[in-house]
């Protein structure tokens, strides 16, 4: 962690940039290292901002939380599979279940809906597709 923390400080000296995560998943770790602590694990199509990359790994911040993710999983737009079915005027609305383990999205009378231990929030098809959900096997 002290390795991110001489980061912080310098990081006025970096030039900064916006890529996206390309993956399906790609988490945020606290060292630039596969081993190391992850801090969080983000879908694809999140926005992150971007100080520096050196050796494969980029010196980012997502919420106002710093730490590496691997650069060949950033990419300078939102991949084109998501943009592709953002604007396939599907509008549908779906509802998801706001955690960080929660990958599907529902319609209302979804009995997996009963699973989720947070909060449920409705959302356009479109957004929980940028969000990296996938359509529940029960009812879709």
């Amino acid at each position: 962690m002290f390795l991110l923390f001489s980061l912080i400080t310098s990081l006025s000296t970096f030039s900064q940039d916006f890529l996206y995560v390309s993956s399906h998943q790609l988490n945020l770790r606290d060292r630039p290292s596969s081993s190391s602590t992850i801090l969080g694990t983000y879908p694809r199509g999140t926005k992150v901002e971007v100080f520096s990359i050196e050796n494969g790994w980029a010196v980012v911040r997502i919420n106002m939380r710093l730490g590496y993710m691997q650069h060949q999983h950033l990419v300078s737009c939102i991949p084109s599979s998501i943009t592709s079915l953002i604007n396939s005027n599907e509008e549908e609305i779906v509802y998801i279940c706001v955690s960080n383990t929660a990958h599907r999205y529902h319609n209302k009378m979804c009995p997996g809906l009963g699973n989720c231990t947070h909060r449920i929030d409705t959302v356009l098809i479109s957004e929980a597709i940028f969000l990296g959900k996938t359509p529940c096997g029960h009812c879709y």
